[in-house]
């Protein structure tokens, strides 16, 4: 099924939609009204006198202080904050009285961010500062990976309780997200521990190239030298069996894949379709498979794990298959001409992807995908779900993603995969990231559980 064949309409009409919802912070304002244009032109004229004037010397003298003091500093202020809040504002803020004191709270702090626009610099800054929430730990056991002329970068991390032999330790493959814009390993490193450890294994998180001044496909195809390098060369899994997959949003298929326009410098990483072979033991619940690999991806690289999933599933090598795969609010679907419904419609309660962020991405898809050309090749949900590893997929019902992760859960689970699909109500994209929220915690918890029961 190609790109454009998709039910788009499949998961709508949103059950959750037509339920009463808190739109900002219980204020009378229409998003589409003119108090709430005029405070986004003020936003604006502010915005622009902080960024030409104290934006770089403020994020960098934040930079510099120490990840702990930051951390410290951090927690320190959301806990008095969250103690003033619940005694006056309480819940009234929330987009529903269902949610926690914790995200009201998160609410009111974050929903002035769509009044300003959004830069290249501010997302990559606050992507960084991940790390603030999920500090690594004082003896965290780390290596710096660089191999293959630098083709295959990264940073490896030995779980404290892992098995001494390398050849037979776990290892959970982590992609970070950030719209491909954004996003890195130094500020994942805390959380991919965190996860690391509660679900005792290692981990691996890959770095990759990001946009506007590369492609998705050259995303994909780090993100594939990487984790072959991983399986095949590091001497550090047994096999594709020991790792899994954890990506947060976003992906693309990479290297080996037919040549589709040879006037195109981005042509000869386009995606070939492929047919898994059906003759094949690769299917996900096959008994006799012990896979210690296991893939994670948040948001965009979310969309790079379920790529690399299916470029292994074309490659028929069963050493090259995963434990399973974990993704967080997955970005699975680029075509900018045929967007789901969730995400322009949703951008008015998301706390995370905003007006702001939406309007300064979505024009940017047609160069993250390396042109016009691309448009129906570039996502891995038009590709091919059969013989896929166990997999994981979590979201909320009101962010921007939850249509074309619904799409997804639904594309698995007729291709035969063993697919658990986890949503929570009213929560803005990748929650799960942010721990100060109990909704947080009990996403994160089952795709622990998951991942361990996977192993």
């Amino acid at each position: 099924m190609i790109e454009k064949d998709l039910p788009i309409t499949a998961t709508m009409p949103n059950p959750y939609s037509e339920k009463a919802l808190n739109l900002n912070l219980g204020l009378p304002l229409s998003s589409s009204g003119l108090i709430f244009k005029s405070l986004r032109f003020f936003g604006w004229l502010g915005s622009t006198f902080f960024r030409f004037t104290i934006e770089k010397p403020c994020l960098l003298s934040w930079k510099l202080l120490p990840v702990s003091l930051r951390s410290w500093i951090s927690f320190k202020s959301w806990n008095v904050w969250l103690l003033i809040h619940k005694n006056t504002l309480g819940k009234s803020t929330a987009l529903h009285p269902s949610l926690s004191h914790e995200y009201a709270a998160l609410t009111t702090v974050m929903w002035g961010a769509r009044l300003f626009p959004m830069t290249l610099s501010r997302m990559r800054f606050g992507l960084n500062q991940i790390e603030c929430n999920f500090p690594p730990h004082k003896h965290l056991k780390k290596e710096t990976i660089y191999e293959k002329n630098g083709k295959v970068k990264g940073v490896y991390i030995t779980s404290q309780s892992g098995n001494p032999d390398k050849s037979s330790r776990r290892v959970l493959f982590w992609l970070f997200g950030g719209a491909f814009l954004s996003g890195d390993v130094s500020g994942n490193i805390g959380l991919a521990e965190s996860v690391a450890l509660s679900a005792d294994c290692d981990v691996f998180l890959a770095d990759y190239r990001i946009c506007p001044e590369n492609t998705i496909f050259e995303a994909s195809e780090d993100v594939r030298n990487c984790y072959e390098w991983l399986v095949l060369e590091s001497g550090r899994v047994g096999s594709g069996k020991q790792v899994s997959i954890l990506g947060e949003s976003g992906g693309d298929e990479g290297r080996g894949a037919k040549r589709r326009c040879t006037d195109n410098p981005v042509a000869s990483l386009a995606p070939r379709r492929f047919h898994p072979p059906t003759d094949s033991n690769l299917t996900p619940s096959a008994p006799t498979l012990r896979r210690s690999s296991l893939l994670e991806g948040i948001s965009s690289g979310g969309g790079l794990a379920l790529r690399l999933c299916q470029q292994m599933v074309a490659t028929g090598n069963p050493d090259l298959q995963l434990a399973s795969s974990i993704l967080l609010c997955p970005w699975v679907h680029y075509d900018w001409e045929n967007l789901y419904p969730s995400m322009h419609e949703n951008i008015v309660h998301d706390l995370v992807v905003t007006q702001s962020v939406y309007e300064y991405v979505v024009p940017l898809a047609e160069t993250m995908a390396g042109g016009k050309e691309n448009r129906l090749t570039v996502s891995p949900l038009g590709d091919s779900c059969s013989g896929l590893c166990p997999t994981f997929i979590l979201a909320s019902t009101h962010e921007v993603t939850y249509d074309e992760d619904a799409a997804l859960a639904k594309k698995c689970k007729d291709a035969g995969v063993d697919v658990e699909f986890f949503t929570k109500e009213y929560l803005c994209h990748v929650f799960c990231l942010i721990p100060h929220l109990p909704e947080s915690k009990e996403g994160m918890k089952k795709a622990v559980d998951f991942i361990r029961a996977k192993w």
